[in-house]
């Protein structure tokens, strides 16, 4: 008789799962926890709408996001984690993860505007894993009191916020292409997991990298600095292999 009870709620339990993932969607549907960083404050009467969903970049390349619906200020220091819950983040053939910042070019050079985070992935929101990440020093150095010019290449690896936003709801661009949403494209193979279930984005103002360089970006320097809209400027976080959840993953996610 035990066991007769068990096997109508485990049933609804898959269908409910299989009906999930017929409608799951690609980006994160849920914030975990928000810790704003110093200057924060851009965006928060409209989040956290403003970072689920659809990323919603500017009008070009050159030309940001200024809307507070579309994106948020984490503040220098700030962190920020997200959570998939009618989907996982799948590890899949090349990147798996793409987060979405409101990065532009500048008109008069082309150099991208960075502020600048590191990212973690965990699958149940406990044990996290930290995508690697290394920073150029600007050579030559910048003498102090200087705004320096700020280059990719000063980031070549494992940073979010050094890309522009080229998809929107209206360009038709699929948020799920890395070759072309623009965003800055993780691979879960660089951290050893299957699936993601969970994100969390850490402004990087204040670290330093594994050789011990300080990380410096756009966003220190300058007028951003302060007021409210200081440090990354988050838009979304999309699953580029995105599956429905299944019994097997649910099990293994809150066992």
């Amino acid at each position: 008789m035990g066991a007769t009870r068990l096997i109508a709620p485990l049933i609804l339990t898959l269908s409910l799962a299989l009906v999930a993932g017929l409608r799951a969607d690609p980006w994160a549907d849920e914030v975990i926890d928000f810790t704003p960083g110093t200057n924060a404050g851009f965006g928060q009467d409209q989040f956290p709408g403003n970072v689920l969903g659809r990323p919603e970049g500017g009008v070009s390349a050159n030309i940001p996001q200024a809307s507070p619906e579309a994106i948020l200020s984490l503040g220098h220091g700030g962190s920020i984690t997200l959570a998939f819950t009618d989907n996982i983040a799948a590890n899949g053939p090349g990147d798996d993860l793409i987060v979405f910042e409101n990065v532009f070019l500048r008109i008069s050079d082309g150099d991208p505007f960075i502020e600048s985070a590191t990212v973690e992935v965990s699958v149940d929101g406990e044990e996290w894993h930290e995508f690697p990440f290394d920073f150029m020093p600007f050579d030559p150095p910048t003498p102090p009191s200087t705004i320096p010019t700020i280059l990719a290449d000063s980031f070549p690896m494992g940073f979010a916020g050094v890309s522009p936003t080229l998809t929107t709801s209206s360009n038709g661009i699929d948020p799920t292409d890395p070759s072309v949403a623009g965003g800055d494209a993780f691979d879960l193979d660089d951290v050893g997991l299957a699936f993601a279930r969970f994100v969390r984005i850490t402004d990087t103002a204040g670290r330093t990298d594994g050789d011990g360089e300080a990380i410096e970006d756009d966003g220190d320097f300058g007028v951003v600095s302060g007021g409210t809209s200081a440090g990354f400027d988050l838009d979304a976080v999309v699953a580029v292999h995105s599956e429905g959840a299944t019994a097997v993953m649910d099990w293994r996610l809150f066992r």
